[in-house]
């Protein structure tokens, strides 16, 4: 979900799920895990449509394992929109 708090600027959303096929071989105890990333960006317009998304986004999830272990990450994102 995105929303657009003031003109451009917008705070997004986004929930999911991870799975893990070869969970054995890469010493897992679980398949799947939860997984969401917030993030806060910019929209920046370009003439016929086109537009350039930036921001910075962090990622978390639940875990593949009993001991806790989670991968999380924070980064720059840009993404580029345009009509085809």
């Amino acid at each position: 979900m995105k929303y657009f708090v003031i003109g451009n600027l917008y705070a997004q959303g986004e929930a999911g799920a991870s799975f893990v096929l070869n969970k054995d071989n890469a010493g897992y105890t679980r398949s799947s895990s939860f997984v969401y990333a917030p993030q806060v960006g910019y929209e920046f317009k370009f003439a016929k449509g086109n537009y350039l998304h930036t921001g910075v986004r962090f990622e978390s999830n639940t875990g593949l394992s009993n001991f806790g272990n989670v991968t999380n990450f924070i980064g720059p994102r840009a993404a580029y929109g345009f009509v085809l």
